[in-house]
């Protein structure tokens, strides 16, 4: 009867312990609070974890992403064309604005003031 009772219990332990890797491989994504989207890209057989949008290149028979300096490169043309567009939107409420005060601006009124003698 305690040799069943040790089986059973044993039995469990290493059911339970064995399904602690499926339960960490399903945490992952709640683990890692990450602000960029990040994704498992294959090629030729190899995996990366990496940003969705970091290239995956072959370059002297290696296959690697990119380096980091060529992706941030990458990053800051993106960013350079986002300040430009906003910069533009910018400069054409400016004309709005200067057009818009044009045309309500109206003239202060002259008051005369008695004068004292």
């Amino acid at each position: 009867m305690m040799k069943k009772l040790f089986v059973w219990v044993l039995a469990g332990i290493v059911l339970a312990l064995g399904s602690q890797p499926l339960l960490a491989v399903n945490e992952r994504e709640d683990k890692y609070d990450r602000p960029i989207k990040y994704a498992v890209k294959e090629q030729e057989g190899l995996r990366f974890d990496v940003p969705e949008d970091w290239p995956i290149e072959k370059r002297g028979g290696v296959v690697a992403p990119i380096p980091v300096d060529e992706y941030l490169v990458i990053k800051f043309k993106e960013v350079d064309k986002k300040i430009e567009a906003l910069s533009d939107e910018i400069e054409s409420f400016g004309a709005r604005v200067d057009v818009l005060e044009k045309k309500n601006t109206k003239p202060l009124p002259v008051f005369k003031t008695e004068e004292k003698a």
